[in-house]
């Protein structure tokens, strides 16, 4: 029996970032929160240059089971600063485990045993595993912090990697957790995007944008960084409230950030608007951000403050022809964010507004090309945004760099609005 054998046997493919190859054997129905009740699967290692299990961690108990080959061998690294060694396999009388239970929150890592050829093994888990919970281990950090297992750290840690910068945690964000509203959308992916590249674990919230949403999350967790995407329909208020809570239980019951940036724009004049299109048009741009905003800041005040920053529009400030009922959203978004940072203040929670010009999107300039002339030739920097300008805002505005920074609108147009109008 070889490796090969076993991987055309099983069916096994590549474990994403961590290494190895598996299967997924099985998982149970799914939860109310998405995560199935119990999930297991079959794994292999071998001996080969850089196959082994990368240290990681999961927020739930995870049971390593040993079935065929050669020794496993284990490191633990305990959230309390100690570690250890076991070894999987069938010598059990001479201190080996068959089967072996690793603890919520314990980074751990795995190689074949010196000598060894390879590993057949299985793990287990309930609630089950779902790519949400993997957090990768950085392997700086993890030998900073157990220095006595620097050697074995430097053995089974495998550097994070993406095309943007690490999500390693080390950020002006690291720490922090993170939930952005309408996050399938263009600025929502640039958004969510740059606080993940500063460390913050990411909640993308979408209405109907699934796919898209899906797919920036995968982005950030193959970089190293953890993203989980929720569904609401936030013209609902019990559902704004159901959302918070639950971004803040899937990363460990915390939230630090909220960003309300979905949005609906629909073009229609004023004179024929009728007053279900005109509350469609408030429900989902003001009264959400009410909502979210009243339900995380709430949270927050347990947890010591935190920070939330509304989109809002240069349109706040200049009527464009068939945005009335969106310009006088984003208006008293302003207004809401000024107040909220009034009253929730003493709570330790500031509240700001980016409030950004034309952002580019695919398709923009083929619908409008007359409208992209001139913002560009309004441009005091001559191009449109870009979805990271307005990330980037949120980034400064939820990071210690703002610590005294509340009840602020901060303009992103690249100086458009700077233009005298006369």
């Amino acid at each position: 029996m070889t490796p090969d054998d076993l991987v055309a046997h099983f069916g096994l493919e590549p474990i994403p970032r961590e290494g190895g190859r598996f299967r997924q054997t099985w998982a149970g129905p799914a939860r109310p929160d998405g995560r199935p009740e119990g999930t297991a699967i079959v794994a292999l290692l071998t001996a080969g240059p850089g196959d082994f299990s990368a240290l990681h961690r999961l927020p739930a108990d995870e049971t390593w089971h040993h079935y065929l080959g050669d020794p496993l061998s284990m490191l633990l690294l305990a959230p309390d600063g100690t570690s250890s060694t076991p070894v999987l396999g069938p010598d059990v009388l001479g201190g080996q485990h068959v089967q072996l239970t690793v603890p919520a929150g314990t980074w751990m890592g795995a190689r074949v045993a010196d000598g060894g050829s390879w590993t057949l093994f299985g793990c287990t888990m309930a609630p089950g595993f779902t790519y949400e919970g993997y957090e990768h281990g950085d392997p700086a950090e993890l030998a900073a912090r157990y220095p006595d297992r620097a050697a074995l750290v430097a053995e089974l840690g495998r550097p994070r990697r993406g095309t943007g910068p690490p999500m390693s945690g080390r950020g002006l964000l690291h720490g922090q957790v993170a939930l952005v509203t309408g996050a399938g959308g263009g600025i929502g992916r640039g958004i969510a995007r740059r606080l993940a590249e500063e460390g913050a674990a990411v909640a993308l919230h979408c209405r109907t944008s699934v796919a898209s949403a899906q797919e920036t999350a995968a982005a950030v967790r193959d970089a190293g960084g953890r993203a989980v995407v929720l569904k609401a329909d936030l013209t609902d208020e019990d559902a704004c409230h159901r959302l918070v809570a639950e971004a803040a239980e899937r990363f460990g019951g915390r939230l630090t950030t909220l960003v309300n940036n979905a949005g609906v724009q629909p073009v229609q004049e004023l004179a024929g608007m009728t007053a279900a299109e005109w509350r469609a048009v408030v429900d989902t741009n003001l009264t959400a951000v009410f909502a979210c905003t009243q339900a995380a800041a709430a949270l927050m005040r347990g947890q010591g403050g935190g920070s939330v920053t509304h989109v809002a529009s240069v349109e706040a400030r200049f009527p464009a022809p068939g945005h009335a009922h969106y310009g006088a959203a984003k208006a008293a978004v302003v207004m809401h964010a000024r107040s909220a940072a009034l009253e929730y203040g003493p709570w330790g929670v500031r509240v700001n507004t980016v409030s950004p010009g034309l952002i580019d999107r695919a398709g923009l300039e083929d619908a409008w090309p007359e409208g992209v002339r001139r913002w560009r030739e309004a441009s005091a920097v001559g191009r449109l945004g870009r979805p990271e300008d307005v990330g980037d805002a949120c980034v400064f505005l939820a990071s210690p760099l703002a610590s005294w920074v509340t009840g602020h609108d901060l303009v992103v147009d690249g100086g458009a609005t700077s233009r005298p109008t006369w």
